[in-house]
């Protein structure tokens, strides 16, 4: 449990994390969109697949009905992700491990 819930969600959002910052460029509107909204609800999801083809379905529900609940619950999880983000990187950016003032906050 700790592994799919934890774990592989995590390591997919640092990989994803760093792919953003490389394609996508050191921008606070994609940190927060990418990273804490749109990225929670991708890790999320594919880590909640990858746990089911690894043979731990959900009990008595049916696979497809499974895969639409995964899904409803990545968005629910990314929005307050999301949420939480950007009052983060509004009002205390130190408590993101992921964020760096001298990276998104450049000067122009």
């Amino acid at each position: 449990m700790a592994v799919w819930q934890g774990v592989v969600p995590a390591s997919l959002a640092v990989g994803l994390g760093a792919a953003l910052r490389r394609w996508v460029g050191t921008h606070p509107f994609v940190y927060i969109l990418g990273r804490g909204f749109l990225g929670t609800v991708v890790c999320l999801f594919l880590s909640s697949l990858l746990s089911q083809w690894a043979g731990h379905p959900l009990p008595d529900v049916p696979d497809g009905l499974s895969l639409v609940a995964r899904w409803l619950t990545a968005w629910s999880d990314g929005f307050v992700s999301g949420m939480l983000c950007a009052i983060f990187v509004a009002f205390r950016p130190e408590w993101l491990a992921t964020w760096s003032d001298r990276l998104y906050l450049k000067p122009k």
